[in-house]
């Protein structure tokens, strides 16, 4: 079984490049307006940013299509930032912008064949993308709101197994008591199932959902990090959500693993003078907050135009998703609460959206745990994978120089390897070629790597500072009793050999 995750909806690449068409099209916009008010610095943010979006893959994709546009739109960007730092007048700025987005329109036709241009799913993935990145902008625009000292103390921690055994999740809150309009924060703690020693670093998903229907999402917050095993979200859910929710951490490390905990949500206290939802927030970045602001504004638009293609059946649908969208952009232009903001994304729009459209929701590979041993001069050395698609079926050891791994299939892995095997990993080699890898974590025994399989070659070379000795211990026992033979019988003759170079 794989698990699903809202809400990222089944993607495509079609509607990953429209999304990103639309991006750089916002970014225009903000130079243009930017430079008009005079904010040079954050003219030129938004000018490098955009460069940056087109990054190099898009760039490849482009010139196998069209070889002038894949030439003409990085260059027609960079030239861009170039200008804008000289501080040109708002007709210079004006012109290039227009030229950039002339060039995209044409990168457009070029890269997209005309029946997918007019697919409804495309340009509803392409909208639910948008959406996603206004709020991974507001994210860092405007922090979230964290409850101030309380007297009350912490909840006491609720324990709980992901469902495929790997993880055990400890979570705790202030106040102790969670109640709607109220921010409350989540102390999050992870695990290993197995040993009871909390994780390093660790990739996970944190969301809420009503517990009589989990496919409506409250919040969804996804790709979070716990640095020390350990993390912190807060969150005010709205009066209407007054019940019982379920708090669910998900996809730990990209396993595909979810453990969920059941919690009560109390009504408002009387005496709360402003509530969570009333309070603006306070800006800690223009440049993400212009972002937002601009990608709120620019998708009610682009539905305004996908109108036409929405089923007859669906019209109350669609004017719930109208309005809703009309909300989410008068609270990013009010700088409302993050908590606001999201609850309105994933709440109201992403699931509006999935209706109208039938969107899929993304499925998550589980990661699956595999292992084999590698054996030397009568000892046996333990390496352990996780991966979604490739297995450890086998491991060598060539002393002294490397230990070679098999795979029976291609993708990301993560690899445990012994350090009285492998010690200070420097290299990973498959077919001639050096793979990048990362160190995931290190202890006194073991180190973990992650790296990726290439499909041509699926035998992987590591080496170290250390590798297993080409003399193992059987060697160096006879060696050891040879020297010892050799000693006593030279003092037997009354005379020992020198051990040095003579002179």
């Amino acid at each position: 079984m794989r698990a699903a995750y809202a809400h990222t909806f089944t993607s495509d690449e079609n509607a990953s490049f429209l999304a990103l068409v639309e991006q750089i099209k916002v970014e225009m916009q903000l130079v243009k307006d930017n430079n008009l008010s005079s904010n040079n610095d954050l003219a030129l943010q938004h000018a490098k940013y955009a460069t940056r979006l087109l990054d190099a893959n898009i760039t490849k994709e482009i010139l196998e299509k069209n070889k002038r546009i894949g030439t003409d739109l990085p260059a027609a960007l960079k030239d861009l930032e170039s200008s804008v730092a000289a501080s040109p007048d708002a007709a210079a700025v004006n012109e290039r912008t227009a030229g950039i987005n002339s060039l995209l329109g044409e990168a457009v036709s070029a890269r997209i064949e005309k029946q997918q241009l007019t697919n409804s799913t495309v340009n509803a993935i392409a909208l639910s993308i948008l959406v996603n990145t206004m709020l991974d902008h507001y994210y860092k625009a405007i922090p979230r709101e964290v409850p101030e000292g309380t007297d009350g103390g912490s909840s006491a921690p609720v324990e709980g197994v992901t469902d495929g055994g790997s993880y055990k999740i400890q979570v705790s809150w202030i106040p102790p008591e969670i109640r709607a309009e109220q921010v409350n924060t989540y102390t999050v703690k992870f695990f290993d199932a197995k040993t009871g020693e909390q994780l390093d670093k660790v990739k996970y998903d944190f969301m809420f959902m009503p517990a009589d229907n989990p496919d409506v999402m409250i919040i969804h917050r996804g790709s979070q990090s716990a640095s020390g095993g350990e993390a912190q979200q807060s969150f005010a859910f709205k009066e209407k959500r007054v019940g019982q929710a379920t708090l669910r951490i998900s996809n730990i490390n990209n396993s595909g693993e979810i453990v969920d905990f059941l919690i009560t949500v109390l009504p408002p206290a009387l005496d709360s003078a402003v509530s969570a939802g009333n309070k603006t927030g306070t800006m800690t970045s223009m440049f993400d907050y212009q972002t937002s602001q601009g990608l709120a504004s620019r998708i009610p638009e682009l539905f305004d135009q996908l109108k036409s293609q929405t089923p007859a059946d669906k019209a109350g649908t669609v004017a719930e998703l109208d309005s809703a969208l009309q909300q989410l952009k008068s609270a990013v232009d009010n700088k409302g609460p993050v908590y606001d903001v999201e609850i309105l994304v994933h709440g109201e729009v992403h699931p509006r959206l999935q209706k109208i459209f039938n969107l899929q929701l993304e499925q998550q590979p589980r990661i699956q745990e595999s292992s084999t041993t590698a054996e030397f001069d009568g000892k046996s050395y333990s390496l352990v994978g996780k991966s979604a698609s490739a297995k450890v079926t086998a491991a060598a050891i060539n002393p002294g120089a490397s230990v070679r791994v098999e795979f029976d299939n291609s993708g990301e892995v993560e690899l445990t390897l012994p350090k009285n095997m492998v010690d200070g990993i420097t290299a990973v080699m498959a077919g001639g070629q050096e793979l990048d890898f990362e160190e995931v974590s290190s202890t006194d025994m073991e180190t973990t790597i992650k790296f990726t399989v290439p499909e041509v070659d699926k035998s992987v070379e590591i080496t170290g500072a250390t590798v297993v000795p080409e003399f193992g211990m059987m060697a160096t026992l006879i060696l050891a009793v040879s020297l010892v033979a050799v000693m006593g019988f030279a003092r037997f003759k009354g005379y020992a050999p020198s051990l040095g170079r003579r002179r």
